[in-house]
This record gives structure tokens, sequence and C-alpha cells, in this order.
């Protein structure tokens, strides 16, 4: 049965010589494949509108066999989002956003990161858009809550009592605080002020992070804890993350 839907394009890819296989995130039906027959040369119902991160009112038609993707009817662009394609590095970004978001939902899950990962686009394609170390950190912390892996910051991972005092640590493969009786060696030093800060962190809208200004020290330590568990939780390489360290 045809549906309509809004969605952003997270990945473009082109099939045989006329098709276009997309990877989308709705609201509704969270992440899915659609193809878009005869989209590479249409120049009508999908001229330049099939671009990686557009906001698009999608078409959906169900094919004939079930374990092929669905094809796309027709799409109406809500928001192109050609700022994020015309610079290299808002490109990278918003392309790490859109692999971070697909490395941690499976097919047909995902709809709760669709508003999230909308307003990151609108906010990177802003002239005045958070600083990188903090935009980035604030939406990985926002994909890790709505994905379920976001890790313990209460109560002790092992001993499961609640972690106070100077001493402090991040164990990344039981993902969470660890109070100094169960410190192991390998375990990232987590000093109160940078626990405090992911903790206030998560409180923070996007929209509001311009106001606020962290410590360079808590953010850094707070970024690199946080991308290590990452990296851990999806067990693979995310190429734009690597391309974007190489980079800035």
């Amino acid at each position: 049965m045809t549906f309509v839907t809004t969605a952003l394009v997270l990945h473009s890819q082109s099939l045989a010589e006329k098709d276009v296989r997309l990877r989308v995130l709705s609201p509704d039906k969270g992440l899915f494949e659609v193809v878009a027959k005869g989209g590479k040369k249409s120049k009508r119902r999908f001229v330049n509108i099939l671009e990686p991160f557009s906001f698009l009112r999608i078409h959906v038609r169900p094919g004939r066999v079930l374990h092929l993707p669905p094809f796309l009817d027709q799409a109406d662009l809500l928001e192109p989002f050609e700022t994020l394609r015309v610079s290299f590095s808002h490109y990278l970004k918003a392309s790490y956003f859109s692999e971070l978001t697909e490395s941690l939902f499976r097919p047909h899950t995902g709809q709760e990161a669709f508003r999230p990962l909308l307003q990151a686009f609108y906010l990177l394609a802003e002239e005045r858009s958070p600083p990188w170390p903090l935009f980035k950190l604030h939406f990985e912390l926002q994909m890790l809550t709505k994905s379920g892996f976001m890790p313990r910051l209460r109560e002790c991972v092992r001993c499961g009592k609640r972690v106070s005092g100077p001493e402090r640590f991040f164990a990344i493969a039981e993902g969470g605080v660890v109070c100094q009786n169960c410190f192991r060696e390998g375990d990232f030093p987590f000093p109160p002020p940078v626990h405090a800060f992911l903790g206030h962190l998560l409180q923070v809208p996007a929209e509001k992070l311009n106001r606020l200004r962290p410590a360079a020290e808590n953010l850094k330590q707070a970024g690199r804890i946080m991308e290590n568990f990452l990296l851990f939780v999806i067990d693979r390489e995310i190429n734009s993350l690597r391309i974007l360290k190489e980079m800035l």
C-alpha cells in the first residue's frame, strides 16, 4: 500500500544506468531504503532533489518482491540543505551525523532520531552554527540517548554505588562511570568537572549550544571519552569522522 511521509536523505547511490537507491530516515517509518526508478535521468519527478541531506516529502509504493526496497513514486523538496553539500567541511560534518545515525539504528527503527538529525542539519547550515567539538559531542549524546546506548553516569558500572569523590574513571567496554575503588588499568580518567559537564550538556537544547562556554579541557576530555565509547558500540570506523580529524 502506498504511503506518504517526510524523510531525510542519508545516502544516495546509483543503481544500474538510470535508477537511484536512497537510504532515508522518516519520523514515522524510521530508517529504510527506497528506489527511484529513472531517478538519474528524470527531468520532471526527481530533478536535483535526491541528493544527500535533502529534506523531502515522499510517496512510496511497495514493490512486488517483499525483500526488495519499495519504489519512490514522487518526491517534493521541503529543504535542500544545499549549503551542506557546497562546503566540503559541512558535507563531512553532515555525513558524520548521517553515518552515526545509520550505525546506531537498525532498519525500520530510529524514528526518534529524525527530529535531532533534522535540527542538526538546520543548525549546521546556519552561518553561526555551534563550535564543532561542542556540536559533535551534543549530537553524539542525543543519539546515544535515543538509541538506548547512553552510558551510565551516576552509579559505578562495577559495584552499583553512587559515584562521588575526587577520583572517577570511565570504562569503555562496560559503558559508564567507575568509582575509585573499582578502578582497573585501561579506564579513562573522568574528573568531576568533566563528569558534571557531560551531565549538564545532556540537558541543554541544541538551539542553545552557542550560549555555552565550557572549559576547553573539559570539552576535550568529554569528547575523547564519548568518541571512544561510540566507536566501541558500533564496532567499526566512520569514514567521515576519520577524514574530519585529518582536516581539522
